[in-house]
């Protein structure tokens, strides 16, 4: 008995020295489950974090290369297409080349001894417009010896670049009379960077020059043909003298224009109404002098019409208020007047240093009704002009209200 109650403390004791044992492998057991249960699914999500960030890091720089590839190829693509551009822009004519090809084809058939019957737009062959180019069509007849006509299609060297072309070029021969029919399409743009017809051997431009080939002579509508010859000698006195005494062969008798100093030409027999009417209008009379059409892309129509002769007349008569005179000025024009239903209205210098289109005389404040309108050459000239040239590009009548007529007072009669 004694024996068994010597070893009762020592079971005790044993037991007090596990406690904390247990303990300690209760908190390490707490602590696996904690990281087992924490800390390793936030391991796990920390890990596909990285491999998330590191694929879109991945995706990143591919992407910022691609950019950098799609930079370079719009970049090249930019450079090819304002090289292609640049190419284009070279094959076209400005607009002011294509107006001075027309002069060139004048200075080669002076130089050449053949004579441009008719240059002229032709509606029918007229090329589509855009904002971006235009192709204008231009029928050409020259009149000369077939060798000479020869001559002149070789002077033409523009038409060996692509914006300017010589088409449907063909001879008639008929009566001893040779002449040369073509169509003439120039395109231009208003890109075109002005190298078009860089090689081409040109002759210095002078647009009009006066006199120049007479295309379109327009003789005084009385005048016989047999009479056209006397007409020189009278051109020759000084533009001091009366247009009485320079014009008596040109009137067929019985006229009173060789009686009776104009101030006035023969007016055109019908009258304008509200509208624009060009320089070949039949509306307008050019009764007196020697008028000459030119082709110009500048001038209204592609046309305007000029005289460098002193005394030389256009008219017109027109219904309404108002009425605008469209003309062209340029280093050798000269001074014109206007006169409105047989008085001075104004006297205008057409003189430019420079070719000048679209300048107008305003005609305004009239009563409502017909009026008459003549535009004389007076032969005078500005000190730093060249010459006496004027020139009609078109007429513009504007829209006008007519007067409501007065009712008429009636009578009352008896019964």
């Amino acid at each position: 008995m004694n024996d068994i109650f010597d070893e009762g403390p020592g079971l005790r004791e044993r037991l007090g020295a596990l406690v904390p044992v247990v303990l300690i492998a209760l908190v390490a057991l707490g602590n696996v489950l904690f990281g087992l249960l924490t800390v390793w699914p936030a391991w796990q999500d920390n890990e596909h974090l990285r491999a998330v960030a590191s694929g879109q890091e991945l995706a990143l720089t591919a992407t910022a290369q691609a950019v950098e590839g799609a930079a370079d190829v719009l970049q090249h693509q930019l450079d090819s297409a304002q090289g292609r551009l640049g190419e284009t822009a070279g094959l076209f004519l400005t607009s002011a080349q294509a107006d001075d090809m027309l002069d060139l084809l004048y200075r080669y058939a002076q130089d050449t001894d053949v004579e441009i019957a008719r240059l002229q737009l032709d509606p029918a062959q007229d090329g589509a417009v855009s904002d971006a180019f235009k192709a204008r069509a231009f029928q050409i007849e020259v009149e000369g010896e077939p060798r000479d006509l020869l001559d002149f299609i070789v002077h033409v060297k523009e038409s060996g670049a692509p914006s300017v072309q010589l088409a449907d070029v063909e001879t008639l021969h008929e009566n001893d009379h040779t002449s040369l029919h073509a169509r003439l399409i120039l395109h231009s743009s208003p890109y075109a960077s002005g190298v078009a017809l860089e090689g081409v051997a040109q002759p210095q431009i002078v647009t009009p020059v006066a006199p120049s080939p007479t295309p379109f002579r327009l003789p005084p509508t009385a005048t016989p043909t047999a009479t056209l010859t006397p007409t020189i000698t009278p051109t020759a006195t000084p533009t001091t003298a009366t247009r009485a005494t320079a014009t008596p062969t040109i009137v067929a008798p019985p006229s009173p224009t060789p009686t009776t100093p104009p101030p006035t030409p023969t007016a055109a027999p019908e009258i304008m109404r509200p509208g624009s009417y060009n320089d070949d209008s039949p509306l307008l009379g050019y009764s007196r002098g020697q008028w000459i059409l030119i082709a110009s892309l500048q001038g209204t129509d592609a046309s305007y019409r000029y005289s460098e002769e002193a005394g030389a007349t256009v008219g017109f008569r027109f219904e309404g208020t108002s009425a605008r005179v469209q003309y062209v000025s340029f280093r050798n024009f000269g001074v014109f007047e206007v006169d409105v239903d047989g008085a001075l209205w104004t006297v205008v210098d057409s003189y430019a240093p420079s070719g000048v289109f679209g300048r107008e005389v305003v005609i305004d404040g009239l009563s409502y009704g017909v009026h008459t309108v003549t535009i004389r050459n007076t032969g005078r000239r500005n000190p730093a002009s060249e010459g006496a040239v004027i020139a009609l590009d078109a007429v513009h009548i504007p829209e006008a209200v007519a007067p409501s007529p007065t009712p008429a007072l009636q009578t009352l009669g008896a019964g």
